[in-house]
């Protein structure tokens, strides 16, 4: 069978027509304009770039006849403005302190400050060196030659940092220490204290000092004494690193293998040669001294493990009246204070003072022998004495 074929006729395709956009074309006019402008901007550019090649031609041959380096000259000291360029600082930075000082003024091109720019175009930028810079107050550098003797002042060295140079005798206390500072301009007492008592300082006989709330000044006692030569500009810590770093290396290794030989801390013998640098006045009785500490120590004696030092009750004297006295009195043998030797047995809580190097090899070394007292004769030598009779001889005799 035939498959019924439809009788619906088939649709036609309408063909769409695309309707087209026509520009109207330029008039003569509007050619003739577009063309003149063209001309006109080219001609600019070309004027512009021959107009800035002599200028700076004639400004770079004008600039290579001044000489900067005599304008510049030397900056006396009342003449002299101080600018200091912080180390990784860029010129736009730099301008910016030279803007606040008034030395500039704050006028940009585009984004960025005359003197920066300038800068730039002579390359120059990133050239300046941190430090310290003179410059003349009386000199106005906010133009093309002012900022040519700047460009020169600051490729320059810096000015020397101020220094201090300081002796510290054996001997001196902390406080001593500390006013030698002061005195120096170096710093203020306030700030040197908190550094001492509260710096973070990597040496293991720093690790070794005990936590004693008795104890008067964290550091007594490793502020070695010497001259030295600190950059006033540093600060307090860095002070103190630079007498920590010449303690560590007064004391040698072969001085930690001896103490602990002795069964000594290094802050006990730094206690004991403190205590030996205030008693000993002639070389010969550093040892002496040394010996007569170690006996008491040792000794089952406990009259005798108290070690009866002056110099421990001055110490404490000079921290709380700023003075000391030349004879203490009886009463001030009984000043209850953990300093104080004739009160309490073994030594102190802390060095009294900072020792010399020949103090502490006394103390590391001390003299073998059975002296258990010593008295002053007065001419800096002492009398020594092995039992209490003999020593009470030495008084009487010496007292005189």
């Amino acid at each position: 069978m035939e498959k019924n074929k439809s009788t619906t006729p088939p649709k036609k395709r309408v063909k769409k027509r695309r309707i087209k956009h026509q520009m109207k074309p330029r008039s003569n006019a509007t050619r003739i304009i577009l063309t003149v402008f063209w001309l006109a901007f080219f001609a600019f550019v070309v004027y512009t770039f021959i107009y800035a090649y002599h200028l700076t031609h004639d400004f770079v041959i004008d600039r290579s006849k001044v000489d900067i380096a005599a304008l510049v000259g030397d900056i006396s000291e009342d003449e002299a403005v101080v600018i200091d360029i912080p180390w990784g600082a860029d010129t736009g930075e730099i301008s910016e302190q030279l803007i606040d000082m008034g030395i500039i003024s704050g006028k940009k091109i585009y984004k960025w400050y005359q003197f920066e720019l300038y800068s730039m175009l002579m390359g120059n930028d990133g050239d300046y060196k941190s430090g310290v810079h003179l410059i003349n107050k009386n000199i106005d550098y906010d133009n093309p030659i002012g900022y040519d003797m700047l460009i020169y002042i600051f490729s320059q060295n810096p000015e020397p940092n101020p220094t201090a140079k300081i002796t510290f005798p054996e001997g001196l206390t902390f406080k001593q220490t500390v006013a030698k500072f002061v005195s120096n301009g170096f710093v203020s007492e306030e700030e040197f204290v908190k550094a001492c008592n509260e710096g973070t300082y990597d040496y293991d006989f720093i690790d070794q000092i005990p936590d004693d709330p008795n104890r008067k000044y964290r550091l007594e006692g490793y502020l070695f004494p010497d001259t030295y030569i600190f950059d006033i500009t540093t600060g307090s810590e860095v002070a103190v690193k630079k007498m920590l770093d010449n303690f560590d290396r007064k004391f040698k290794q072969v001085y930690v293998e001896r103490a602990e030989k002795l069964g000594m801390t290094i802050d006990e013998i730094i206690i004991i040669a403190s205590l030996v640098e205030k008693e000993a006045q002639i070389d010969e009785e550093f040892g002496i001294i040394a010996g007569v500490i170690y006996n008491r120590l040792k000794t089952d004696d406990t009259s005798l493990q108290r070690l009866q030092i002056d110099a421990t009750i001055q110490y404490y004297l000079l921290n709380e009246t700023g003075e000391v006295k030349e004879n203490l009195s009886t009463e001030d043998t009984q000043i209850d204070t953990p300093y104080n030797t004739y009160l309490y047995a073994g030594l102190p809580p802390g060095p009294i003072c900072n020792p010399s190097e020949k103090a502490i090899i006394a103390a590391l070394f001390p003299d073998e022998h059975n002296y258990f007292y010593y008295v002053a004769k007065g001419d800096g030598s002492h009398a020594f004495a092995k039992n209490l009779s003999e020593h009470n001889n030495n008084v009487i005799k010496y007292s005189k």
